[in-house]
């Protein structure tokens, strides 16, 4: 996450972080709330989406394929 927040800020992008700490409600609701505020892309780190949103969106670690969503998996075995 450092990583990404220091491109944005070296791009003069304005950007929100939200975090949902896995809690079932949040994960429906978050993904959404950008969307209801006019931004222009989402990322989203180990947040499953089932359904494809209106804006450019990238998943990290988002556990599935959905159309129209750029997904990077993580290979957590390998990693660690």
């Amino acid at each position: 996450m450092a990583a990404i927040e220091d491109f944005l800020l070296r791009e003069d992008y304005f950007y929100f972080v939200a975090s949902h700490r896995g809690q079932k409600d949040l994960l429906q609701e978050y993904p959404r709330l950008p969307i209801d505020r006019a931004v222009e892309g989402v990322i989203l780190i180990n947040t499953p989406v089932m359904q494809g949103l209106a804006v450019p969106v990238v998943t990290i670690s988002g556990h599935r394929t959905v159309k129209g969503m750029t997904n990077i998996a993580v290979d957590n075995k390998s990693a660690a």
